[in-house]
């Protein structure tokens, strides 16, 4: 998550980590303070949203 916009996430980010946690979903938050769209290293951190997507919201359901 980036901070340099004038609108503050942080707040609403860490309730929903704290809430995926509280369900027992492996979650990490990370802010890059000040960083706005596009920081260095955004290449690789595509990566891992794309493979905790993968991992959390392909399970099957239960009971289908």
């Amino acid at each position: 998550m980036s901070t340099a916009s004038e609108t503050n996430w942080t707040d609403d980010q860490e309730l929903v980590a704290e809430k995926l946690k509280k369900a027992g979903v492996e979650t990490t938050l990370v802010i890059k303070k000040g960083a706005g769209h596009g920081w260095p290293g955004l290449d690789k951190d595509l990566i891992r949203f794309a493979d905790w997507f993968d991992e959390h919201l392909k399970k099957p359901v239960p009971g289908s």
